[in-house]
Parts: C-alpha cells; structure tokens; sequence
C-alpha cells in the first residue's frame, strides 16, 4: 500500500505541534556559537513556546520541567546540508566486492523504487540522523519517480520532527534532456510550503552543466530563480568534468547567486572560489564519500584560504556507512590541517561552525537557529562524555570535534521538542524500523532480479 499523500493540513500540523514546548536545562557545559552569548563550564537554558527567552545561571522558572545537563556538553543541533536520503536503505552497498561501481548500482536500484520504499528510506535515514545529533538535513531526493514519490519523502520527513529542506529532483534515469517536473514541483509548493516558513522549505536539485546540455540546465535554474527557490548542483566532481568549467557557465547565465548551493567543487579552481565567495554562494562538502567514490581530496584548506565558508554533509550511507556529522567534522578538520602541513592552522571552532551556523546560514536561517541565544528556535543538543571511548572531555570544544560520536548524544530537541530523550528516539521505535528497513532491502533486491 503506498504512502498516503501529506497534506496541508497535515503539514501545518506537524509544524504547529511544537509551539508550546517548554523545558529548563539545567548546568550544562554550554558551546552556545553564539559571540554575545559565549561558551560557559556550566549555564541554563530556559525554553518557552519553543524558542530560547534566556541563557544564564541557576535560572529561575517554577513550572517549567527541568532536564539535568550537569556534566553534560549542550549545543546547537548539528546541521547536514547535503544528503541522498531516498538511498539510505542500500547501506555499503557500492562499489560492490565484485566491482560494481556506484552510480551504476544506484541507477539500477532507484528502477525499483516504490512510494512505501522512498517514504521508509527518509524515515530510516532521519531516525539515525536524530540519533546523532542533526537536527536539520538538506534531502537531496534525486529519485523522484512520481508525485507520489515526492509525497511519500515530505511525508517522512514531517513526521519526523527535524527541520531542513527538500530538495525536490529527478529519477535517477532520466534523459539529459528532460526537465524536473515543473507542474509537480509547483503542486508540492503550494499544497505544502504556500504559508509561513516551516521546520520544512523547498528548494530544486538540479543536474547542472555537467550532466544536462545547457537547454535543460538553465531551464531548471530558471524555474527555481523565478519562484524564489533555492536550488543546488553538484559541480567540479572530477579533474576531467572540470573541463567544463561549470562553475562559470552557471556564474555567466546569470544564476551563481545567495539561492545556489555548490556540492563537493573537489576540482574548482581558486578563481571559481573567488567567484563564488563575491556571489554569496554556499559550497556543501562531504569528504569521505568524495574520497570513497574516487572524486579526490576535498580541498578544506584552499576553500577557507579563498573566502568560502564550506558546509558539511553525510552525502550517502552507501559510501559513508554511517551519518556521522561527528566524524565529518574530524575529517575536515584533519584535512585542512594536513593540507595546510600545520596542525594548528584551522580551530576546531571554525569547523563546528561549519555544522552549526554557517550551515543555518546555507539555509537562510541563521537568524533562528544554528546557535543557542536568546529569541532562537530551541534546536539543540545534549552530548554525554561519560561512556567508554569518549570520556575523558579535557576540552569541550575539542570533545565535540575530535572525539564525539553519535552515540554519546543523549537528548535532542527541535523546537523545544525532545526527538530524542535520555538516548532514546521519542517518534519511533528503532528496532522495528530496522527490521522494516531490512525487510525493504531484500524486497528491492527481488524486483531487481525480476525485472
């Protein structure tokens, strides 16, 4: 049976659910991200309705439930901003052992998709984000079949209680020369996102210069700059796709803009970065699948030497294996240091701004989340040390860059919400998604040798 279509009121719904969320926690160590707020060894944050209304100590708040932090790190939920989440249900699966590259292999298994399958993906893929401390995820959804397709992926993710975008693509298979369904990004525009701004907007992934004669790309680019949306490409992926220099032939049509996202630039040159950096674009990074795909070594140092304020994403559990942002953020930091051969020419700090901050800014949200202060979105996470492997934290800031991993994430919440509560997801039960999601798996695999 495929998944009902989310509707309006359903969205609407999801969105008013989180408005009366009140909560105090209490004594923690707090990376707030914020310059005016600061860092603190212990400090309270008071949330009403949702957002933050103070920061300070032993605030006072009679009524208020309390969640002891003491001896616990709190900080903004972490924020991925580039993931395939339509194929989380095929994790490790390419490059196989018997040589099957990946987009071939994702190719052949996004025919086999189903409604239920995309809606099951999102929402395998959101729970383990949760687990891990995102509280918001840009869903690059280049699968989408049909409007049912597109349907079932929003529907996940508004059940889910995180935040984000959707950014509505294509079916894997589709001819170069063919155009992103207009009329059924229109139709999802206006049944879900026609009012205020959500937990949820909607944004265009486009195939852009390198994969799409400039006929279908700027078409695309068009429909997005003319409606507002933000849209997103992947460019400069490889040394010989850099021939093309997309980068410019976006720049000179007319769309490197605040509203573009550049995904991986691994080959972009330093004048691409110039360019963008005067046209206030955004570039998502995600170093271990540009290494494990063969695409080369991201280049941290040479982005952050040009201007770029890179943001960081999981990509896809095919190649990373897990959605640990915990780990991506040691990556680059690792990375920029290597590259730079000084281990202290990049601070931890400025690489969880990367998921924090700069990565609301991604977003446009940078004035309602992305740091903890006062009059912002309670999006926020309580990271415990105290496990073996993690502990002892010598520095909070280092902890959470250098030795974090998901499991230490005890309590998350999203608009003052617990979607995670003394380490346990609140919206699901995690040991049956799994069940559901292998039974998926071995389903896929059926209609593959069947078709």
């Amino acid at each position: 049976m495929a998944a009902a279509p989310l509707r309006e009121s359903h969205a609407q719904g999801a969105r008013q659910a989180f408005d009366d969320a009140n909560v105090l926690i209490r004594g923690g160590t707090l990376l707030s991200m914020d310059p005016q707020v600061g860092d603190h060894a212990q400090a309270d944050v008071l949330i009403r309705a949702g957002n933050i209304v103070a920061v300070g100590r032993d605030l006072d708040a009679p009524g208020v439930p309390v969640l002891d932090a003491r001896g616990a790190i709190v900080l903004p939920g972490l924020i991925d901003t580039h993931w395939h989440m339509w194929n989380s249900l095929a994790r490790g699966y390419a490059p196989t052992p018997s040589g099957t590259r990946f987009f071939e292999a994702m190719k052949t298994l996004s025919a086999a998709y189903e409604p239920d399958d995309s809606y099951l993906a999102v929402r395998y893929a959101l729970a383990e984000a949760i687990s891990g401390g995102i509280t918001s995820v840009t869903n690059w959804a280049h699968n989408v079949r049909s409007p049912a397709h597109a349907d079932a992926e929003l529907r996940a993710m508004f059940e889910s209680g995180a935040g984000g975008r959707f950014l509505y693509g294509y079916p894997q298979d589709m001819a170069a020369s063919k155009t992103n369904d207009f009329a059924d990004i229109e139709r999802v525009r206006k049944q879900y996102f026609d009012g205020a701004r959500g937990l949820i907007d909607l944004g265009v992934a486009i195939r852009g210069p390198e994969r799409t004669p400039a006929s279908t790309w700027r078409r695309e680019m068009e429909f997005a700059q003319q409606r507002g949306l933000p849209f997103s490409v992947h460019v400069a992926v490889t040394r010989d796709v850099q021939k093309q220099r997309a980068i410019d032939q976006i720049h000179a049509s007319g769309f490197l803009d605040a509203s573009t996202e550049l995904v991986h630039a691994t080959h972009a040159g330093d004048e691409d970065f110039r360019a963008i950096v005067a046209a206030k674009s955004n570039v998502v990074i995600t170093p271990f699948t540009e290494m494990r795909v063969g695409y080369g070594i991201t280049p941290v140092k040479r982005m952050l030497d040009n201007g770029v304020r890179p943001t960081i994403g999981n990509d896809t559990t095919v190649l990373a294996g897990n959605a640990d942002l915990f780990g991506v953020m040691r990556a680059v930091l690792s990375l920029a240091n290597g590259q730079a051969e000084k281990e202290l020419a990049v601070p931890s700090r400025r690489v969880l701004e990367m998921a924090t901050i700069d990565a609301a800014r991604n977003l446009g949200l940078e004035s309602r989340i992305g740091s903890i202060a006062p009059g912002k979105q309670a999006d926020m996470i309580v990271v415990d040390a105290k496990r073996l492997g993690a502990a002892p934290v010598t520095d909070p800031l280092a902890f959470v860059t250098e030795a974090a991993q998901p499991a230490c994430v005890r309590d998350v919440l999203v608009a003052g919400r617990f979607l995670k509560r003394d380490g346990k997801l609140t919206r699901v039960d995690a040991s049956r998604l799994v069940d559901d999601a292998d039974a998926a798996w071995h389903r896929l695999q059926a209609r593959i040798k069947r078709a």
